[in-house]
């Protein structure tokens, strides 16, 4: 009698484990570590030749080669840990922050246009800076919580994001805010991708593209416009199309650039041995690290990087496709769009592919707030990459595995006269 009781509460929790199984939603499981890696890849690649293409001007201005180095080791660190940490914050909490978020970056792009909280470097005002203290770029911010919020708030209009009033009007007065205060500091390269997410995120929502053409037009003839009117951004254009006619002024970094991918070769001049970082490359440590890259490690080394993003904007992608929800495959998308068109931007401006315009290389080029920055966005991804629908098809055929197996191991259950004498009362048990 305590024998077919037990088969038959075996039997039963077999049953409702199966259920269960197949019922629940996409369980958390690990990260997706090939993402992890190739952010780790090409962090440390950042780390030495950041060594290698600030050590003159350290020298040459602080009189110590590694200054530039020991800070970027530092800012490195932090990025990591923050990445570590964020990847253990459900992705589902940014969403209730989206609001705050891209108001909070509203507020601080408005304060870097504040005489006294605004601080100009070279021309441009991207920093706030209190007292002695300096704090990062407001635009890199941006970039993320707009991701943030276009993800949230294109979620939740589904099928309505094709109607012109209700999706694509408020889309662009949100988008014409952000860009126009980005553009007064002014920081075309990072308008351009914070555009181009957002334009991503909208179009993958399921906007109209016979909306968005018309748009894009006006938007380019917008962009000819104020470049045509700024003397500084005309002359980059002259620059890209023949940077020798200029070549000591406005195409000096686009030449020096070219010079230093030409001598890199395909093999490169070797680790350390890059002759245009001795003040002839501006910015060898963060706009032009991409050359110097190319100058020492040669066309092998640029396609090492090239490889290494494109792997980041794969898995990201595939993150995307494999979302648990609208919200967080959105959210994949903008931040995967993110870096690969920053890449982007950075690797053309440097190959003389499009018009200069000042941007970093994420995880690569020296850089405080943008690289807590990139990382923070990574710990998002990260963590949607937790809750993947594919990882969730594998435990539950797993499950199903194991749960079979142990259907093998208690062979009786499938015994008719196991069943009969599972499903007779108690009392023609003990009888019997």
């Amino acid at each position: 009698m305590r024998r077919a009781g037990g088969r038959e509460a075996d039997t039963e929790r077999l049953d409702s484990s199966s259920a269960r199984a197949s019922t629940a939603g996409p369980p958390e499981h690990a990260p997706d570590y090939a993402l992890v890696i190739v952010t780790l890849a090409l962090l440390c690649i950042g780390i030495v030749m950041v060594y290698s293409a600030s050590l003159v001007v350290s020298y040459a201005q602080y009189g110590d080669q590694t200054y530039f180095f020991q800070r970027q080791l530092l800012w490195s660190a932090l990025g990591v840990v923050v990445m570590f940490l964020v990847m253990r914050v459900p992705y589902g909490w940014w969403r209730r922050l989206s609001v705050i978020g891209l108001a909070l970056s509203v507020i601080l792009l408005v304060a870097v246009l504040v005489p006294g909280l605004g601080t100009d470097v070279l021309g441009a005002t991207r920093w706030i800076k209190i007292g002695s203290f300096t704090i990062g770029q407001p635009s890199e911010l941006c970039k993320v919580t707009l991701a943030i919020y276009m993800a949230d708030w294109l979620a939740r209009k589904g099928e309505r994001v094709r109607e012109f009033g209700y999706g694509l009007v408020p889309f662009l007065v949100v988008l014409l805010v952000i860009t126009g205060l980005v553009m007064r500091q002014p920081d075309m390269g990072t308008a351009l991708v914070i555009i181009g997410t957002a334009v991503t995120i909208f179009f993958v929502a399921g906007a109209d593209l016979l909306q968005l053409l018309p748009i894009g037009a006006v938007g380019v003839l917008g962009l000819a416009a104020l470049t045509m009117t700024s003397g500084y951004r005309h002359g980059r254009i002259n620059a890209f199309l023949d940077p020798w006619a200029d070549a000591s002024n406005t195409g000096y970094h686009v030449v020096q650039s070219l010079i230093a991918l030409g001598a890199g070769g395909v093999q490169g001049l070797g680790l350390g041995d890059s002759r245009q970082k001795f003040g002839l490359l501006p910015f060898p440590y963060t706009d032009s690290i991409f050359a110097v890259i190319g100058e020492e490690l040669g066309l092998v080394g640029c396609c090492v990087v090239l490889v290494l993003f494109l792997l980041l904007a794969y898995r990201g992608l595939r993150t995307a496709r494999l979302a648990p929800d609208r919200f967080a495959s959105l959210l994949a998308i903008g931040i995967s769009c993110q870096m690969a068109l920053q890449a982007f931007l950075n690797i053309a401006v440097v190959t003389s592919t499009v018009p200069f315009t000042g941007i970093t290389l994420p995880f690569v080029s020296y850089g405080g707030s943008s690289m807590l920055v990139s990382f923070a966005a990574m710990g998002i991804l990260l963590n949607v990459t937790k809750f993947t629908q594919e990882s969730h098809r594998h435990a539950t055929i797993q499950t199903n595995v194991e749960a079979a197996a142990e259907r093998r191991r208690h062979w009786w259950a499938r015994l008719p006269s196991a069943r009969h004498r599972a499903g007779r009362p108690r009392a023609v048990l003990a009888r019997s």
